[in-house]
């Protein structure tokens, strides 16, 4: 199935030279996940983000359903400062976008790095921009899923399990938004080099009351993986 992806490469950006030697794998993910490379065609670094190479029900199940609505999310949110931009869907089961060259926050915490208040403030405002395009992401506080680009500011990447609200009602809107807020403000206790002042404290603990009836805890083929593992492992131990 590879092949085929390099094909349909080759094809999307009339360049015969992508090859799979070309490809440089950044995240393998599991079993549901889809696998990220990085690769260059003519002269623009891009991502690659695919699910051909997974077994023939993920491909078309799963595979199918968060490629669109990942690509969906992405092109919905082209104006909002922080987003990869330069999206095209390769195929039912693979998309391209722009690489943002910079560290995962998760980079920088695992090397006893420190940011400043100010890409805190920023990643406040994109996220806040997001969700006024009608947006949540719903994964933030995974330190992998936010970059430090190379100008030092934040980039979110990884909209496979977030959705659009702006069919909600305006309470449930609100909650939903702030599990995303939520993400910033640990993330900032985690990194940042001046404290969470006292009012964005507040918010957070005043969340964590909330924060226990919400249900999407996590990327959903992997939690629904877990929760069967555990039953076979509890079946058999019990044995």
């Amino acid at each position: 199935m590879l092949k085929h992806l390099i094909a349909l490469l080759q094809s999307e950006y009339d360049d015969p030279g992508i090859s799979e030697d070309g490809l440089v794998l950044l995240r393998e993910g599991k079993y549901a996940n889809s696998i990220v490379y990085r690769f260059e065609t003519g002269g623009r670094q891009l991502v690659l983000k695919e699910f051909y190479s997974r077994s023939w029900l993920i491909r078309n199940t799963v595979g199918r359903v968060l490629t669109a609505r990942e690509t969906r999310a992405l092109h919905s949110l082209s104006q909002v400062p922080g987003i990869p931009g330069d999206i095209r869907r390769i195929g039912p089961c693979a998309l391209t976008m722009e690489f943002i060259s910079g560290e995962t926050i998760k980079f920088l915490c695992n090397s006893d790095q420190k940011l400043p208040k100010s890409f805190f403030i920023e990643f406040e405002n994109r996220v806040k921009a997001m969700h006024r395009a009608g947006y949540v992401h719903l994964d933030l506080r995974n330190m992998g899923n936010i970059i430090r680009a190379a100008d030092g500011t934040p980039y979110l990447i990884d909209f496979q399990t977030g959705f659009f609200v702006t069919w909600l009602p305006r309470g449930i809107r609100q909650f939903i938004e702030g599990v995303d807020l939520s993400g910033v403000y640990k993330n900032w206790i985690r990194l940042c080099e001046e404290e969470l002042d006292h009012e964005r404290q507040q918010f957070l603990d005043n969340f964590k009351g909330f924060r226990k009836f919400w249900i999407f805890d996590g990327y959903w083929p992997e939690r629904k993986w877990r929760r069967l593992r555990n039953r076979f492992k509890n079946y058999f131990g019990s044995k």
